[in-house]
């Protein structure tokens, strides 16, 4: 819809989107860890989504697809280390024999964001149009990597991963 009715580009300007942003992406998770390595996981996993809500938002001002490709790349590349940052906090936390359950029921629940996300944004673009949905989503982004900062109990896994501790459920 973006490249569509906002950049008035076709399926060959939603290729370049889409594959800048792979592209960027990638970049991301081969330098992502020397560039936020350093701070500790919630601080780390926080950076990058914070880093890449401006970036997106500014897709909002974009004037062609030349310079929305950037755009996407660049905020690709901010968001490519997220993955790699929050799936290695997840696998020194959760024990070894509760690990392919928990990530089978992520990827089970996670298979529902994309229809849903299509559902919501497409009504969404109804009533607020697309440069309203982008600014939502950079917003999200932007409080989403914020949420760090503001929870003490997601900094106290700064700790728990330092030390591998294992989270066991509780009986009954």
């Amino acid at each position: 819809m973006y490249c569509r009715s906002f950049l008035h580009a076709g399926a060959a300007g939603y290729g370049i989107l889409v594959s800048a942003a792979g592209v960027g992406a990638l970049l991301g998770v081969v330098a992502g860890a020397a560039l936020a390595g350093r701070l500790p996981p919630s601080l780390r996993i926080g950076a990058v989504i914070v880093a890449g809500a401006p970036l997106f938002a500014l897709l909002c001002l974009a004037s062609d697809v030349a310079v929305a490709a950037i755009l996407l790349g660049l905020a690709g590349f901010a968001w490519g280390p997220y993955s790699v940052f929050e799936r290695t906090l997840v696998q020194r936390l959760v024990p070894d024999d509760m690990r392919s359950r928990l990530f089978g029921a992520r990827i089970m629940i996670s298979s529902l964001g994309f229809p849903l996300g299509s559902a919501i944004g497409g009504a969404l673009i109804g009533g607020i149009g697309v440069p309203g949905v982008i600014l939502a989503i950079a917003c999200s982004y932007l409080l989403l990597g914020l949420l760090p900062l503001f929870a003490t109990a997601l900094r106290g896994l700064d700790a728990a991963a330092g030390s591998r501790v294992q989270i066991r459920p509780t009986a009954g």
